[in-house]
């Protein structure tokens, strides 16, 4: 037979994955979809989905890899509304600074990384604004950018 202790400890955990406290119940949202600049799949790139006022969701960010992207799992998206960021760079790596790598050679040709997207796209983002609507338990959304 059950004690008062143990029964409350079962309801209240019964009542946690009920509301989604594990971040794996209701109201979390995969999101998926392609990613492409000037018509072509972007190569690597990062996205991501910063809450709007009113949306009570941690920022979240997923890669790109060959013009895909998925924030699922732990990256899944509460349900609200998003300002959409996407950022690519060019050139170096992060490991080609003299902060980062000892070895850094200050006379090779390696070029910095460049974020080459337009501010349009990230910093100023332009972009629509990614809705999450409660009941929804997978999305789709493509990114077609164009300067």
């Amino acid at each position: 037979m059950m004690t008062q202790n143990a029964f409350a400890l079962t309801a209240l955990t019964m009542a946690l994955l009920a509301c989604g406290c594990t971040g794996r119940g209701p109201g979390w949202v995969a999101v998926q979809g392609q990613v492409s600049y000037q018509g072509e799949p972007m190569e690597q790139a990062e996205i991501r989905f910063l809450p709007v006022a009113g949306t009570e969701a941690p920022v979240r960010a997923a890669m790109v890899r060959e013009g895909r992207y998925k924030a699922s799992g732990r990256g899944a998206l509460a349900v609200g509304t998003y300002r959409v960021e996407i950022t690519a760079y060019r050139g170096g790596s992060p490991a080609g600074s003299p902060a980062i790598d000892p070895h850094f050679d200050r006379d090779s040709d390696v070029k910095p990384r460049v974020q080459f997207l337009p501010e349009k796209f990230n910093t100023k983002s332009e972009l629509e604004p990614l809705e999450v609507p409660a009941g929804s338990r997978s999305i789709t959304r493509d990114f077609d950018l164009v300067p």
